[in-house]
């Protein structure tokens, strides 16, 4: 039932996280993962690979609600600029709110941002992958 009340009008996806399924059915994660893989197999559930984004996106609005990521050397988007061929434009979004990168070669790519610590020595890491990445 939660699958379906998160499924778009026109049948086109199911956008939610495994995790955000657990929280509001209070499963335990291998339990949704299975049933995820049972769906699948059984064609109650169609894999039409990952929704993409524009990276970035969600550090930046976790910035304007006052989100404090640690300072990343500015020496990373140097290298990053000389690794890969990423726009100007798009290099400078990450600079602002302090996202690490890296890339496999082959198009896919690996973000990370950090949270600053809390208590102690505590802090979150929030990542994207492309789907194929083999970093």
């Amino acid at each position: 039932m939660f699958l379906a009340d998160k499924a778009s009008d026109d049948g086109s996806g199911i956008w939610c996280s495994k995790w955000t399924i657990q929280r509001h059915t209070e499963l335990g994660e291998s339990t949704v993962k299975r049933t995820i893989r049972e769906f699948l197999k059984g064609g109650v559930l169609v894999d039409t690979g990952a929704r993409g984004c524009k990276n970035g996106v969600t550090a930046e609005a976790l910035d304007m609600l006052g989100f404090n990521a640690p300072q990343v050397s500015p020496n990373h988007f140097d290298v990053l600029a000389a690794r890969f061929d990423l726009p100007a434009d798009r290099l400078e979004r990450m600079r602002a709110v302090n996202i690490l990168c890296d890339s496999d070669g082959q198009g896919e790519e690996f973000f990370q941002l950090y949270s600053q610590p809390f208590a102690g020595q505590l802090f979150f890491e929030i990542i994207e992958s492309g789907a194929g990445y083999s970093g």
